[in-house]
């Protein structure tokens, strides 16, 4: 069953079968989390849910704003993720089906036709 395996993996929560679970985008990063950079997420999760419910996404701003790491490239410097919505594929943080975001993509791709 596809939908178990999306539970078990944390791609869907299984009270909800609607969102992923913390656990779940937390095994997404290149790197291991921290128990403490996962309880600064816990300790902050109204701030960063306030963000993706509004905006469909979590700007650096937001990031920085609790404390999350910036990503590092190969060679460990910063990578600041601050791609519009013509570079959806360099931003973090993001709800691909948000109505705010497929509005951003929806405009982005009316300009360059």
């Amino acid at each position: 069953n596809v939908q178990a395996g999306f539970i078990d993996n944390g791609t869907l929560d299984p009270v909800n079968m609607r969102i992923p679970t913390l656990d779940g985008i937390l095994a997404t990063c290149k790197r291991n989390i921290s128990l403490e950079e996962k309880q600064n997420i816990i300790d902050n999760f109204d701030e960063i849910f306030d963000s993706f419910e509004k905006h469909g996404c979590m700007p650096e701003s937001v990031h920085d704003a609790v404390g999350i790491a910036d990503d590092l490239d190969p060679h460990g410097q910063v990578v600041r993720r601050e791609a519009d919505a013509n570079r959806e594929h360099l931003q973090r943080c993001k709800c691909m089906n948000h109505p705010q975001v497929i509005n951003e993509r929806n405009e982005n791709n009316s300009i360059q036709k």
